[in-house]
């Protein structure tokens, strides 16, 4: 759910040993395509799906559905942009995908007329 997290994943809730008690865990999510990131407090604050058609949003969108999916379930976006991967700072390294769609507490990335990644966070 946009902002809030996925199944019993919640975010600025749930904390990294209440279900990630070792690497391997973390490996097999992320061998998955889903990734968690967490603040100094060890909570966690995003979830980034990246290929994985069997996770879906709330509005039943998933990674390889086409952009058009997303604007018919969510309408206009807030903000659309280019996703940028920074290295520390203030150090870009490179734009993701073709374009960003963002909601609020959701981000699509679109690559190619498709969703590539959804991103899950409080605010965008």
């Amino acid at each position: 759910m946009a902002g809030v997290g996925c199944g019993n994943f919640v975010i600025e809730k749930t904390r990294r040993s209440d279900f990630l008690p070792d690497a391997g865990t973390e490996k097999r999510f992320a061998d998955e395509g889903v990734t968690f990131t967490f603040d100094a407090r060890d909570t966690l604050d995003g979830i980034v799906v990246v290929g994985n058609k069997r996770y879906k949003t709330d509005k039943g969108v998933s990674p390889g559905d086409k952009k058009e999916r997303v604007l018919q379930a969510y309408g206009k976006p807030t903000k659309t942009g280019k996703m940028v991967l920074y290295k520390g700072e203030n150090e870009p390294i490179g734009a993701v995908g073709d374009q960003a769609l963002m909601y609020p507490g959701i981000l699509f990335i679109i690559r190619h007329g498709g969703v590539w990644a959804i991103s899950i966070k409080t605010k965008y």
